[in-house]
């Protein structure tokens, strides 16, 4: 039996901050099934005595959780104070990948990837809900025409159209992923509208865009609208290389 002892680069242990066990103990609950959204959390002192840990390690771990939206926290003494488990989307996934974006560990590329991925599967599952509820959709793209945008009003319009076409999925995920990529793709974008010489045919050729893949949507093309809408986003990505 061979003797041979792997070298292993064992480091000590590091001992954990309390406020992230009170924030990992509270996750444990709302995993458990114990925990559930309207649920009011005991009050900071009550969590204090059982936890066994400080008042000031459970506002930490109370401002935590409410930055990752998974509780909210309201004021005062009544019966509507302190902490309830709510079921929000948050901006925290979003603002993560802003930030490793923008430390180049996640490239543009990476990005625009997964967009096309996303958006070319929402409009495949648009297509088979019914109702479909392209209204959101046609609004954004009725504003887009307006001859008087500028390059920020348009962009903000451009992410409520293609975030309308991925909640029409009925998938509230991909919704929220989009909803994320768009804060992405928006901060690069806006970086490189307003400086456009071409401004006004670069915004007729990406609304003409926006108007095939929804007369797709219309007519229950998913495929159709698929193909658009990855085409539409390729041809963003090498606008912003140009």
């Amino acid at each position: 039996m061979s003797d041979r002892r792997p070298q292993l680069d064992l480091q000590p242990v590091q001992r954990r901050r309390a406020y992230e066990e009170v924030v990992e103990r509270i996750q444990r609950e709302i995993l458990a099934g114990r925990l559930k959204v309207g649920d009011r959390l005991p009050g900071e002192r009550q969590l204090s005595d059982r936890l066994g840990v400080s008042r000031a390690s459970v506002r930490e771990a109370m401002r935590v959780l409410e930055q990752l939206s998974i509780i909210r926290a309201r004021t005062g003494t009544g019966p509507e104070s302190g902490s309830i488990v709510v079921s929000e989307v948050g901006d925290a996934f979003s603002d993560a990948l802003l930030m490793h974006t923008a430390l180049d560990k996640i490239s543009l590329d990476e990005v625009i990837d997964v967009r096309c991925m996303i958006e070319s599967y929402a409009v495949k599952a648009a297509v088979t809900q019914d109702p479909l509820d392209l209204d959101p959709a046609r609004e954004a793209l009725d504003q887009l025409t307006g001859d008087d945008l500028g390059p920020e009003d348009y962009l903000k319009l451009d992410a409520a159209f293609h975030l309308a076409i991925c909640e029409a999925s009925g998938n509230r995920l991909v919704a929220h992923l989009m909803g994320s990529i768009r804060e992405v793709v928006h901060l690069t974008l806006g970086r490189i509208f307003p400086s456009a010489s071409d401004w006004a045919s670069m915004r007729a050729e990406v609304t003409r865009e926006h108007v095939e893949i929804l007369e797709a949507l219309e007519a229950g093309d998913g495929d159709k609208a698929a193909e658009l809408v990855s085409a539409h986003i390729m041809r963003s990505h090498e606008r912003l290389r140009a």
